[in-house]
């Protein structure tokens, strides 16, 4: 009894959501450059290509493509889903013995027989019982957490704290069936409670697969949105994309993801990102930063030069005079 116990302790110590000190690692290490942040999420059976973002050294955000139909049914044997929902808030765990459908992988090892994809722990369907997610069900599959055994070393974006502000630019990566990526930039165009749009982008691909919205704030590259599979419709002129903001809550709770005072290593991060950005804007180069130097501390020198020189012509002149 003692020792299944412990090995039930050791269980929940092992897994289940970031510790504060993870946590902050996380804070302090995430979105430092600008990347793809895409995995590949499929089934064992290798079907259901959709994007994987990772958001934590142990944690991906998706969509349920590859394990859970539109329609709510098992794609491994087409039984039916019971979210038994509670409330709009009910998080719906995926079964333990599902896990071994999940299979994620780096894109670059997605077709690699050899590659060990890290085991999933834990897999959550979030929002699943809200209104808005439920009639989003006709057209987008259900979103989820899910969890690996391991720390991986891999690039994340942070995540959004900040409003979004119609007319900023996005930049969007998106994940299509022929295990390519492609990025646009555009400009957001619509912000609501749980979703934005943006301009329209990527009509020369018929599909894809999902992928994530990244802005820049600051000097960190922060997750905004993410978008499942998608059609494109030459008659439309915008994207949709659902909202990174609405999950932080359940992050949280689920994944331990969750805001944190600003260390000092974002601190100095930020302080260092600074004063590149400042260099490059009143100068342009090493060269300004040298010349307002010259400007603060050599003025003085530089007058006085200047008015030597002034005085050796006006002796020129009066000795010529002189004659």
């Amino acid at each position: 009894m003692i020792r299944i116990i412990f090995l039930l302790f050791a269980g929940i110590l092992v897994y289940g959501k970031l510790s504060e000190e993870e946590n902050q690692k996380r804070e302090d290490t995430c979105g430092v450059k600008k990347d793809q942040y895409i995995w590949t999420f499929t089934n064992d059976k290798g079907q259901g290509l959709t994007a994987a973002i990772p958001i934590s050294q142990k944690h991906f955000l998706t969509f349920a493509r590859p394990v859970l139909s539109k329609e709510l049914k098992w794609v491994h044997d087409q039984s039916d889903f019971d979210r038994k929902c509670e409330n709009e808030n009910t998080v719906v765990e995926m079964p333990p013995d599902m896990l071994s459908h999940i299979k994620l992988a780096p894109l670059g090892s997605l077709k690699d027989p050899n590659y060990k994809c890290p085991k999933p722990v834990k897999a959550y369907f979030i929002n699943i019982c809200s209104n808005h997610i439920n009639d989003s069900l006709k057209w987008s599959y259900a979103p989820m957490i899910i969890e690996v055994e391991n720390s991986l070393k891999m690039d994340f974006p942070c995540l959004i704290d900040d409003k979004l502000h119609g007319g900023d630019t996005v930049y969007t990566y998106r994940l299509h069936d022929s295990a390519t990526v492609t990025e646009h930039t555009v400009k957001m165009t619509g912000v609501f409670t749980f979703s934005f749009c943006t301009t329209m982008f990527g009509k020369g691909k018929v599909t894809d697969v999902g992928g994530p919205a990244v802005q820049l704030f600051g000097d960190t590259w922060t997750l905004i949105g993410i978008f499942d599979s998608y059609s494109v419709d030459s008659s439309k002129t915008q994207r949709n994309f659902v909202s990174v903001e609405q999950f932080q809550l359940q992050l949280c709770d689920l994944a331990g993801i969750c805001e944190t005072d600003v260390s000092p290593a974002v601190v100095e991060r930020r302080n260092a990102n600074l004063v590149k950005k400042e260099s490059k804007t009143n100068g342009k180069s090493a060269k300004t930063g040298e010349k307002s130097e010259k400007d603060e501390t050599g003025e003085e020198a530089e007058n006085g030069a200047k008015s030597m020189g002034v005085k050796i012509v006006l002796m020129i002149v009066f000795a010529y005079l002189w004659k």
